[in-house]
């Protein structure tokens, strides 16, 4: 197929003027250069336009500057611009190992792949205290020739992360697919599972390119707002949809399937409850239709409840375990 042209793209450099410049220099320091680098600048308002000046003069890098889209429309905005056979979405606080691109580039000329998945690690920045330490590894690697038989394996090895970082994938497999990402919070995970199950050739690869940086004010470590609320009620919508319309329904990838439309429905529960919010019990009814677990059900009637009531029943329960008692 030739040597494949691959482009990296950030997700929004939105506010990161205190990470950007190591991002990139993880980029500028690969073995092999990717031949593109896309910036989307999405509106920052702090010093990232600065940071972003000394990286104009080098031919590969474009900087783009838009108004504030959120992560979804910058994605799709550097889909959209991007000249590469294979593009890569990278985030800006973020690191990649030095072999990454030689290693992508490796892959593709041997095995022709639609998608590459990789594993990554998470590191704590220094002066920030957290407990919240993800996991990216794959746990093994693989070809398969579709990659909706790779689905169900990630899922048995706790390897079926969603993060756009730790995939690169071919660009025309998008608009083939017809996939773009929405504008809501975790907006990666709208479009893995869909993306993957569309995919031909995928190639997993257990060996750790990507290094996640775990700091404060991060969407991972956000409190929730309301905007946290709409985003996973429309997750939990898009991914019931696809199953119901798009998905291979044989026993083992439903499974998988379900467990993440569950996964998703308990986050937009949680989030509605911190928001003092009550679910949308028809949203969580057509879901238990789909996956036939009432607990979903039980949760988003008690997160209904009013507080008070919801503390009274909270101390209830506390004291009928303490009794050894089951409520």
């Amino acid at each position: 197929m030739g040597f494949p042209r691959l482009s990296e793209m950030g997700k929004p450099a939105y506010n990161v003027e205190a990470y950007i410049e190591a991002a990139l220099d993880s980029l500028l320091s690969q073995h092999h250069l990717p031949d593109e680098i896309l910036i989307i600048d999405d509106g920052s308002t702090d010093g990232t336009p600065g940071k972003l000046e000394r990286y104009k003069s080098y031919d590969l890098i474009q900087v783009i500057r838009t108004e504030n889209q959120g992560l979804g429309p910058a994605r799709n905005l550097g889909l959209a611009t991007s000249k590469g056979d294979f593009v890569y979405f990278f985030d800006s606080d973020d690191l990649l190992e030095p072999d990454f691109v030689t290693a992508m580039k490796k892959i593709i000329e041997e095995r022709s792949p639609d998608i590459i998945l990789f594993s990554g690690e998470s590191f704590t920045e220094a002066g920030y205290e957290s407990d919240f330490s993800p996991d990216y590894r794959r746990g093994f690697s693989a070809v398969y020739d579709q990659g909706v038989k790779a689905i169900r394996p990630l899922y048995d090895s706790g390897g079926l992360k969603a993060s756009a970082c730790l995939y690169l994938s071919r660009r025309e497999l998008w608009p083939e697919s017809g996939l773009s990402f929405p504008a809501i919070i975790h907006e990666d995970e709208a479009v893995f599972l869909p993306l993957l199950a569309r995919a031909g050739r995928t190639v997993v690869d257990n060996r750790v390119y990507f290094r996640r940086r775990v700091r404060a004010d991060s969407i991972m470590t956000s409190v929730p707002t309301q905007r946290h609320v709409t985003s996973a009620a429309q997750l939990v919508r898009a991914l019931s949809m696809e199953f119901r319309n798009n998905v291979d329904k044989s026993a083992e990838n439903a499974l998988v399937w379900k467990e993440r439309i569950r996964n998703q429905t308990m986050r937009y529960i949680r989030y509605a409850g911190q928001c003092r919010e009550r679910p949308d019990l028809r949203l969580v009814l057509s879901v238990y239709k789909v996956t036939g677990q009432p607990r979903l059900l039980a949760l988003a009637l008690y997160t209904s409840l009013p507080l008070t009531i919801r503390r009274t029943l909270g101390t209830l329960i506390r004291k009928l375990r303490s009794n050894g008692a089951t409520p």
